[in-house]
């Protein structure tokens, strides 16, 4: 008898410390998972403020842009590096006409080849729309000329960039387009004036 009570008192100390064991594996198990929760969430949130402070720089540099800087920005984001700049000119005045409390910009491009003459020619609406939309966005911004060269051959063979086209805005007119439904076909013409080439009216 007092074998079995020995047994019994062995059998119920393995069990109640092994019952601890387990329940401290359990519980270390969870601190874990709980420490790692933690750590993730410490991350996440480091993330999260680093990509803040990463905006509030990037606003801040904008803002210290110049006016030249803010126009030459736009039209390199706008088009990318598929667009060659000529030339952009930021001023007070378009040759001897004052724009009051405005600054008029002139922006030089040089189009890009597409597989027809119409579609090279839709290309430069389309960059031309793009760009005017966010030139406009500009407060002090009250005029912009865009100027279009593309190389033409003439009829001695000789190739030479030509202005092909030129587009010419005021606020006044942007202000009263819808750029998000504007037609490209309608450019020519609610724009203050337009000019195209004889070689991009050919189909």
């Amino acid at each position: 008898m007092k074998k079995v009570i020995k047994w019994i008192i062995i059998i119920f100390v393995v069990l109640f410390v092994g019952s601890a064991a387990i329940a401290g594996i359990i519980e270390g198990i969870k601190g874990e998972d709980e420490d790692a929760d933690a750590v993730k969430e410490s991350s996440n949130k480091d993330e999260t403020v680093k990509k803040e402070e990463v905006k509030e720089e990037e606003e801040e540099k904008e803002e210290k842009l110049t006016l030249d800087e803010q126009v030459e920005k736009i039209v390199k984001d706008t088009l990318g590096e598929k667009t060659n700049i000529v030339e952009i000119d930021v001023r007070d005045h378009m040759g001897t006409i004052e724009i009051e409390d405005d600054k008029f910009v002139s922006i030089t491009l040089v189009g890009n080849q597409n597989l027809s003459t119409n579609m090279t020619k839709k290309g430069m609406w389309l960059d031309s729309i793009e760009v005017l939309e966010e030139m406009f966005k500009i407060e002090e911004i009250g005029k912009v000329w865009i100027e279009w060269q593309y190389p033409l051959v003439d009829k001695y063979g000789n190739e030479d960039l030509v202005e092909v086209m030129n587009i010419d805005m005021t606020r006044e007119i942007a202000d009263k387009i819808n750029w998000e439904n504007f037609p490209i076909d309608n450019l020519k013409e609610v724009v203050d004036t337009y000019y195209e080439h004889p070689a991009l009216s050919k189909k």
